[in-house]
């Protein structure tokens, strides 16, 4: 009997100390972080995506609880991938690896999203294909994609690409004439330009049109907890309820 005893105890405590645990408690933790001006800890709501977000699970009767990364998305990813620390992570855009260790929502929380250059309007730039930026040094982002022709161009050393932790760090680097292009989505950088940078240095800066990218970002939950399938078809149900209500579309147009 103590030994039966002590497997009760030891599983109670393990079910405590389990994020799945809390799903069965109608609870939800998520890795977020910030990336304005679509989320942010800082922002109202969490920032109108991780508004949707808790709106689509509250729709299922599930409370949404965001652990903070900051701009530290690798170290989210990592978290959420294990299932200890959270059930799964938002936005993510597709990329095979990550569809091999993650449930990808079938909803998208940011459709569309155009990932662009911006150079300094004073030195003349063009291009049409992954040719075009042979030998230019471009600011990019830890732990990004951008695309698969992109990333394999980068792996061969077609260009230099530099990745930071910080997108800014990039814009005064280009500022600075130690990069030639940044590489980053096209309203995270006008948001960065108008918030981060005196505008006489933002005036410096323009985007090339054709886009490196247009992609969507997800919701993503780690396979590694057994619970989190049926959770995504719950968030899946709650998100086309936000969807044909409308309401969707009017906390996203807030942007």
């Amino acid at each position: 009997m103590k030994f039966f005893k002590c497997v009760f105890i030891f599983m109670a405590v393990i079910c405590l100390m389990s994020p799945s645990f809390l799903f069965a408690g109608e609870k939800v933790i998520l890795a977020n972080g910030d990336w304005a001006p679509y989320l942010g800890k800082n922002l109202k709501d969490g920032g109108p995506t991780s508004h949707v977000v808790t709106l689509a699970f509250k729709e299922a009767g599930i409370e949404v609880e965001y652990k903070w990364y900051g701009e530290s998305w690798k170290r989210a990813y990592h978290d959420a991938l294990a299932g200890q620390k959270a059930h799964g992570t938002l936005v993510w855009s597709r990329k095979p690896e990550r569809e091999k260790e993650m449930f990808y929502s079938e909803g998208i929380l940011i459709p569309g999203r155009k990932t662009v250059f911006f150079h300094l309007k004073d030195k003349s730039f063009d291009w049409k294909t992954i040719d075009d930026l042979k030998g230019l040094k471009i600011g990019g982002r830890l732990g990004y994609t951008y695309g698969e022709a992109f990333d394999a161009a980068a792996e061969k050393g077609l260009f230099k690409l530099e990745r930071t932790d910080k997108e800014i760090i990039n814009f005064k680097k280009l500022i600075a004439n130690r990069l030639d292009l940044v590489v980053v989505g096209l309203d995270v950088g006008e948001a960065l330009l108008k918030k981060e940078l005196a505008a006489e240095q933002a005036a410096r800066i323009v985007v090339h049109p054709t886009p490196v990218r247009i992609s969507g970002y997800h919701l993503l939950l780690t396979k590694a907890l057994p619970g989190n399938e049926a959770l995504m078809k719950k968030f899946d149900e709650g998100f086309k309820k936000l969807v044909d209500k409308g309401l969707f579309d009017k906390i996203m147009s807030g942007i």
